[in-house]
């Protein structure tokens, strides 16, 4: 990294447009001075020189032409202009806030309509940009959206459903409008989400099972991790730790309920040979019977003794 001790100040800075100013007659292409010594040296000078300086103000000629020169060279430079209005602006970011603060507000008071025109005449060229964004922000701050979204979970579901409400025959013409155009991304979609989420897909066809026969479905993925945890992951007939399937304790045919208090994990065989079957005359003739499995069993369920009904959670 090359770097350059300053003649004024003898600070050895990085040899860069951020310390020192551009000078084609030297060697290096930069000024022998820092920014902040050639800045202090104006200011002294047009202290101590105040006569010679109001002069030159005054009897300064060609005013037009200059302001022409002066525009053109921005013109052809305006990658240098940023990158120095960028320095500026972060080594004076509070100064300038500060100052621009009140004319900002009052411009914005007196030219609301122009500055919505403006806004949304950019965002229909811009749209692409604007999605783009707007999927980075929330990829970065997935945790404030969803502390927002439980914070406000309530609210936000009543505006969905009032503005389904209102505008119901336009949402679904667009729905079937855009799912005519992406049939197969959609379908493909749907499929890996089916693939990925195995445990959600169970979860949601018990819920419609139960709900079809008026019975509660309340049981939630969290409460049934919670369920498996309680079990070490592993069937609660057998002790097996395979694929485990969400196992009635009282059969929906008989009125069990889709509930944390009536759901147990099981191995694919276990359910089968269960089916419908009461518990305490199926599990003590089951061949991996074990007492303590029973009881682990009944502990959770909120049995006291054989035959006696679920407590109420």
């Amino acid at each position: 990294m090359a770097t350059k001790v300053c003649s004024r100040c003898g600070i050895e800075k990085k040899l860069s447009i951020e310390y020192f100013p551009e000078r084609k007659a030297n060697k290096d292409g930069f000024n022998g001075k820092c920014r902040k010594c050639v800045a202090d040296y104006a200011k002294e000078f047009r202290k101590y020189n105040k006569d010679k300086t109001s002069n030159y103000e005054k009897n300064r000629k060609n005013k037009k032409e200059r302001n022409i020169k002066c525009r053109e060279w921005h013109h052809f430079n305006m990658e240098k202009v940023k990158a120095y209005r960028a320095i500026y602006y972060r080594d004076n970011k509070e100064k300038l806030i500060e100052q621009m603060r009140p004319k900002q507000l009052l411009y914005r008071l007196e030219n609301k309509y122009k500055i919505s025109e403006r806004q949304k005449i950019w965002a229909k060229k811009n749209k692409t940009i604007i999605r783009e964004k707007s999927k980075e922000y929330r990829r970065n701050n997935q945790d404030v959206f969803k502390k927002y979204y439980y914070e406000n979970r309530n609210n936000l579901l009543k505006q969905k459903s009032l503005y389904w409400f209102a505008n119901k025959d336009m949402l679904s013409k667009k729905h079937k409008i855009y799912y005519e155009k992406n049939k197969a991304i959609l379908s493909e979609k749907n499929r890996i989400w089916i693939l990925n989420n195995p445990d959600k897909v169970k979860a949601n066809s018990q819920r419609r099972r139960t709900k079809k026969l008026l019975l509660p479905a309340t049981l939630t993925i969290i409460q049934w991790e919670d369920i498996k945890l309680y079990f070490n992951n592993s069937c609660c007939y057998c002790g097996k730790k395979l694929p485990l399937a969400q196992d009635h304790f009282i059969p929906l045919k008989n009125g069990g309920g889709y509930t944390i208090n009536n759901i147990v994990p099981s191995c694919r065989s276990c359910n089968s040979s269960k089916g419908a079957k009461d518990f305490f005359i199926w599990y003590p003739t089951h061949r991996s019977y074990n007492k303590k499995r029973e009881q682990k069993i009944m502990k959770h369920l909120g049995y006291e003794e054989e035959g006696q009904q679920l407590k109420i959670i």
